[in-house]
């Protein structure tokens, strides 16, 4: 028994020691993490926008001890880029920063990539004009009339260079299937640029008129630019425009009709004067009349304005 108790005591002591000498080898072991995290903006002036990214988001990768890593959690680390003193309009290379209070010092991080290329910009403002999107299948019998939107414009800001793309924003569908009459709806705009492209509204007011097709009938005619001034040059943007007129014993022939837009109603010369602009954009009304002199029931035109793209000689 003695014996016995003998050569126990240094059992106990030798599996003490490994325990400890496991306990420190683990504790010494190296350990790698590898996580992905976005790439946020900071300290960007206000009157500027980012419009490119080479990417959005890094990947992080951690080395040290496991026992340092051990509690650590991913979400404690944010990945920036300062961007108080941009160049802009440019595309330049800007370091990505962490902030890393929440890791302990003897851990390495090592980001990829450690730079991304950024393009901050100016943020500009612009009116455009709003176009319906119109589906759907008629009645037999009926035709689509006039199509009015309210606000027929909206403001969009964003990125100069993307505003310089954009001439028009559409709306959402305006479902006609099966209608007839007068019909309102009102709906969602939706910028194709999305969150890189702010709008003034995010609705409209679609009015849509679907006329019988009986006794009516169209007839294209010319646009013609009246009472122009010598130091502009005018450009309409569409050569021709139809007119939609209801049934007459003696139908509007092509010649008996002239189209037209009054240049001289516009307010040109104190547009450019207010803007300094070199080239500006208005929308005219479109007006039609018989060159001998009768009345027509005209339904409507299309399109009922034009925006005239103005140059200064």
């Amino acid at each position: 028994m003695i014996a016995r108790e003998r050569n126990f005591a240094p059992k106990i002591i030798c599996m003490s020691l490994s325990v400890i000498l496991w306990a420190f080898v683990s504790s010494s072991k190296s350990e790698t993490i590898r996580f992905k995290v976005p790439v946020e903006i900071r300290n960007l002036p206000t009157y500027l926008t980012v419009s490119q990214m080479s990417t959005t988001q890094v990947s992080v990768v951690l080395d040290g001890k496991k026992e340092s890593l051990r509690t650590f959690n991913t979400k404690q680390v944010r990945a920036f880029v300062d961007l108080q003193r941009p160049k802009i309009g440019e595309i330049k290379k800007y370091p990505v920063l962490i902030t890393r209070q929440m890791i302990p010092e003897s851990v390495s991080v090592t980001l990829s990539p450690p730079e991304i290329d950024i393009r901050a910009e100016r943020i500009d403002e612009k009116w455009v004009r709003v176009l319906p999107r119109i589906t759907g299948d008629f009645r037999p019998g009926y035709i689509l009339g006039r199509v009015r939107v309210m606000p027929e414009k909206v403001m969009i800001s964003g990125p100069q260079s993307l505003l310089e793309k954009i001439d028009f924003i559409y709306s959402d569908d305006v479902n006609i299937t099966g209608l007839s009459g007068d019909v309102v709806k009102q709906v969602d705009l939706k910028s194709a640029d999305g969150e890189a492209v702010a709008l003034s509204e995010t609705n409209v007011r679609v009015s849509v008129q679907i006329i019988e097709q009986a006794n009516v009938y169209e007839v294209r005619s010319p646009l013609v630019i009246k009472n122009p001034d010598k130091n502009f040059i005018y450009n309409p943007g569409v050569a021709d425009v139809i007119i939609f007129f209801r049934g007459q014993k003696k139908k509007v022939a092509q010649g008996d009709v002239e189209a037209f837009i009054d240049v001289a109603t516009a307010g040109i010369k104190a547009l450019f004067e207010k803007t300094g602009k070199k080239v500006i954009e208005k929308d005219i009304p479109v007006s039609v009349q018989l060159k001998n002199g009768d009345e027509a029931d005209t339904v409507f035109v299309y399109p009922e304005k034009v925006t005239v793209k103005i140059t200064r000689k």
